[in-house]
């Protein structure tokens, strides 16, 4: 009986200290997959999770020498798939026979959809980070962070205007309580591209971001003040090819949409200034 009643209490023991180490457990592994907009902001290191993501937004482009080949005279394989095999004679039928290049790279740049809410994302860590600076956020910080943001959206408005050209300017987060608050027209191809190297002219001229980082820094694959330079100038080169840059274009264009209104040989300076 004696022996009962003791295992009776062990088992009390045991239920009760299992039931306390649960409780413990449940409090120290909460859902860190979400995130109350508070906390989000509350902190330098939560913003920086937000910017993270933004980061992780970046397609991922092809790295073969096709792409180099497109800039040269030998540019015979470029929208073929693995044509760089060809050329070292290890192409396999029942694995690079020929397939049409796969643009699902690149290509991605092209959705509007996509490409609007990366904006829209930028435009909510600007408008937090603003919000906030002095308070949860240093200067320093914020003044960085800031920058590196505008690149990014810069440049993702490079990229879907490469593919479409005039886009609505949205700078600030909508709010479709209504509808109206979306209702934005698109801009010419000339506001559009005026805008993106505006931006980039403020990023650059603030001088915040560094010129570039050494391979192992631990903020390698950030923006820099060379990345923003290389798009200000891969844009403005875009737009004084004799394609846009002209008063006509190859097909009907009468807002001027895809091309400029009027032809202007200083673009190429301009380019090469950059």
């Amino acid at each position: 009986m004696k022996s009962m009643k003791f295992l009776v209490r062990i088992a009390v023991i045991g239920v009760l200290l299992s039931t306390f180490s649960c409780k413990k457990y449940l409090n120290e592994n909460l859902n860190k997959s979400a995130i109350s907009d508070d906390a989000q902001w509350a902190s330098e290191k939560n913003a920086d999770i937000f910017l993270n993501s933004l980061y992780g937004q970046l397609t991922q482009m092809h790295n073969t020498p096709d792409y180099v080949d497109n800039f040269t005279d030998d540019n015979d394989g470029g929208i073929y798939w693995r044509s760089w095999r060809w050329r070292q004679g290890i192409v396999g039928p029942s694995f690079d026979g020929g397939v049409p290049f796969d643009d699902f790279g690149a290509g991605g740049y092209a959705n509007w959809g996509n490409t609007f809410t990366r904006i829209r994302r930028c435009n909510t860590f600007i408008q937090k980070v603003t919000a906030n600076k002095g308070s949860a956020f240093s200067p320093a910080w914020a003044a960085k962070r800031l920058d590196e943001v505008k690149f990014l959206r810069a440049y993702w408005y490079a990229m879907l205007w490469q593919h479409v050209g005039g886009l609505p300017i949205i700078t600030t987060v909508l709010n479709n309580a209504d509808g109206s608050d979306i209702l934005y027209p698109r801009s010419t191809f000339e506001q559009t591209e005026n805008f993106i190297t505006t931006e980039l002219d403020a990023v650059i001229n603030d001088g915040k971001l560094a010129v570039k980082y050494s391979l192992g820094n631990p903020d390698a694959g950030r923006a820099t003040l060379g990345a923003a330079l290389m798009v200000k100038g891969w844009v403005q080169l875009y737009a004084a090819s004799p394609l846009f840059n002209s008063g006509s274009y190859v097909l009907p264009d009468p807002n001027n949409m895809v091309h400029f209104a009027t032809a202007d040989p200083n673009r190429w300076a301009v380019a090469a200034a950059t």
